[in-house]
């Protein structure tokens, strides 16, 4: 069984995974499109922060990045293709990660077991709070693991180009 320690050492191995593979990348970088059917650093970036203001809220947080930025990266939405008004940038992005990571670690120990128990109704899921929780982080570790092949798209193209 995962504990609260267990689910924050692997948040804050997500944490380090995002950091490492985005060191360095910059917005127009975070913009370039994989060469065949996938998403741009920006989009998986703006997507993993959907998804940590869900977190956010089940921890009883506010959320790091703003709803209406955040909704922009929610499931099946669009590519992000090209900068587009009200996008968020990628150091927008890399600043709200940081906040919700701060946010996380401090509200996660503070939940009771009754909370984590709680069944609660959240984007196409019902389920113990716990449980849900445990869903979004191991989302999260999908999508942060997909930030290493296209960080080595952007410096491969740093070399050809």
């Amino acid at each position: 069984m995962l504990t609260m320690h267990g689910f924050i050492t692997s948040l804050e191995r997500n944490a380090l995974n995002v950091r490492t593979h985005l060191a360095g990348v910059n917005h127009p970088e975070a913009l370039l499109q994989p060469p065949y059917r996938g998403n741009c650093i920006l989009w998986i970036m703006g997507h993993i922060m959907c998804y940590r203001n869900y977190m956010l809220e089940l921890a009883g947080q506010a959320p790091a990045l703003p709803q209406p930025q955040a909704s922009r990266f929610a499931r099946d939405s669009a590519p992000v293709l090209a900068d587009e008004p009200g996008l968020a940038t990628l150091d927008v992005l890399l600043a709200a990660f940081e906040e919700s990571q701060t946010s996380l670690v401090d509200a996660l120990p503070r939940l009771t077991s009754d909370q984590l128990a709680e069944v609660v109704s959240q984007d196409a899921f019902t389920m113990p709070r716990g449980d849900l929780l445990l869903i979004r982080l191991r989302h999260e570790a999908y999508h942060a693991g997909q930030l290493e092949w296209l960080r080595e798209m952007v410096l491969a193209l740093r070399q050809s180009g």
